[in-house]
């Protein structure tokens, strides 16, 4: 994983042995679009013993790979530092600035996840007061990482245990967190200091909840936090709840009968896809009140599985104008839909207006955890043919959540906790996108060594970005060639705390939908 500052984290590999069948298969496997991983042609160091620290130690290296996506190189020392890139023959230097003896070690990765073999070179650095030969500082044992973090069972009857197992990469662990999730204070944090185990836990309610986990070594590094799911039953429920169905999604949403003011009113159709439908909600884009509906007021159909539910809402618009119908819908699990729109034109008894159709827009859209980056991309066919762009926009809607747990360490404690935006090609876009507000809490009444812990969330919010004139060109261009416009957007976390032990900072649960809407040419 890589944020907007380019500093990546400890690569984490995985396993997987699949057993053949008795008989070797007949059919022939269709080939790779590469014969193989990549290959580290060659890998020279520049000089390779340096006299003193501080002297600039040259890295060269080339790449054979048909299907290349980029190179890491570490270069071995205290600092941890890492270089990376996407070319196949670079040139890279960096600064030692301690003597010693520092293995560097380049991978290559190919766009399909293979790793070529990892190929090292030692680096001895001469110190001023001390022989060459001197024994050289070891290297810090590698970051922590959590190979696993489960729940068995995942759905447990109200009053029964869950156990939850972990498994932490490290040599040189020193402490781990949980934190069970079910919001009851110190009790719902457990600290342990082993590699790997079990414990326990009773949930008071039943409900969903989400269970997290990460652990820090001895040097202060700390993993990526890991989640698992937990089910609690309620009685007299003796079945287990089934696997969450699919997400719903909107199959069709029509608008019929557009008519003047105070005459026929628009049919509008809808129809739900879902096994697990909580409800959906129509909004007509005027002053009037929404109307909602589910299962039980409309007609269930079963197509291939899943439940599709229909019905019609009739509506008299009481005014003349433009007005923007939308339609979501949301399961029993809290899923929302996209919204669906549909435009609707009432005419005026003594002019018929011209409809003005909406300008084209493309719709992407992330629910995440923690950091997160999503592309957005305008396709040729997003253009109209024979049309071209004169102007864009993009609509952003955002919002975030956080959990904060720590430890007090006087009468007095201030936090502060944000998402914090960016959007690139940075050229593409008149003004910067704005960072979700501060989450914050402070006290002068706090006891020392008390568990201290807030949430905080920012509700649905909606701005606009103004897109320039390089941006719309780019556009442009890229549809007269047949090409695709992708643009980039991505958070991290910011934090401030003062008057605590430790801090623990559980993730931001974010979620943003980004809208990029282009104005055609007349």
């Amino acid at each position: 994983a890589v944020d907007i500052f380019g500093r990546e984290s400890t690569p984490m590999k995985k396993t997987i042995s699949i057993a053949c069948p008795t008989a070797p298969p007949t059919a022939t496997p269709t080939a790779t679009p590469c014969p193989g991983p990549p290959v580290i042609v060659s890998f020279e160091v520049d000089p390779a013993y340096p006299p003193v620290p501080e002297t600039p130690v040259a890295f060269s290296f080339d790449i054979s790979c048909g299907c290349f996506d980029k190179w890491t190189l570490t270069f071995g020392d205290a600092a941890g530092a890492v270089a990376s890139g996407s070319e196949l023959t670079a040139i890279r230097n960096h600064v030692y600035g301690s003597c010693g003896v520092f293995e560097a070690t380049l991978v290559a990765v190919d766009i399909f996840g293979r790793e070529s073999a990892p190929m090292k070179k030692t680096i001895s650095i001469g110190c001023p007061t001390a022989p060459p030969t001197a024994t050289p500082t070891a290297t810090p044992c590698p970051p922590p990482a959590i190979d696993s973090f489960f729940a068995t069972p995942q759905t447990v009857n109200l009053g029964s245990a869950t156990q939850l197992e972990w498994i932490i990469n490290s040599y040189c662990l020193d402490y781990f967190m949980i934190n069970y999730g079910d919001s009851q204070g110190e009790s719902s944090i457990y600290k342990g200091f082993t590699a790997t185990g079990t414990v326990s836990h009773t949930y008071a309610q039943c409900g969903k909840y989400t269970a997290q986990m990460y652990a820090v070594d001895k040097f202060g590094r700390q993993t990526l936090v890991a989640s698992t799911e937990i089910t609690v039953l309620c009685p007299p429920t003796a079945t287990p709840t089934p696997t969450p169905c699919a997400p719903p999604s909107i199959v069709a949403f029509t608008a019929s009968n557009n008519a003047g003011v105070d005459t026929v009113p628009v049919r509008f159709g809808v129809e739900v896809a879902s096994n697990c439908l909580d409800k959906w909600t129509l909004q007509f884009g005027d002053s009037s009140a929404v109307v909602t509906g589910n299962s039980a007021s409309g007609t269930v159909v079963n197509h291939g599985g899943i439940d599709h539910t229909s019905q019609s809402v009739d509506h008299t618009y009481t005014s003349c104008g433009v007005f923007v119908a939308e339609l979501y819908a949301v399961d029993t699990y809290g899923r929302q839909t996209l919204v669906s729109q549909q435009q609707i034109v009432v005419s005026c008894p003594t002019a018929t207006p011209t409809a003005t159709p909406a300008p084209p827009s493309v719709e992407c859209w992330i629910d995440s955890f923690v950091a997160w980056k999503l592309y957005c991309t305008v396709k040729p066919s997003d253009v109209p043919t024979g049309r071209v762009v004169q102007s864009s926009h993009v609509v952003i809607e955002q919002s975030d959540e956080v959990t904060f747990t720590a430890t007090s360490a006087s009468t007095a404690y201030e936090l502060k906790y944000r998402t914090m935006n960016a959007a690139l090609p940075a050229a593409w876009f008149a003004t910067a996108m704005e960072h979700m507000p501060w989450f914050s809490a402070s006290t002068t009444s706090a006891t020392p060594n008390e568990r201290v812990q807030h949430q905080g969330f920012n509700d649905l919010r909606t701005s606009q970005i103004d897109m320039t004139p390089e941006f719309v060109q780019t556009v442009n261009t890229n549809v007269a060639a047949g090409a695709d416009t992708t643009m980039l957007f991505m958070t991290s976390q910011q934090a401030e705390a003062s008057g605590f032990f430790n801090t623990l900072w559980f993730p931001v649960k974010s979620y943003c939908r980004v809208t990029i809407v282009l104005n055609l040419a007349p």
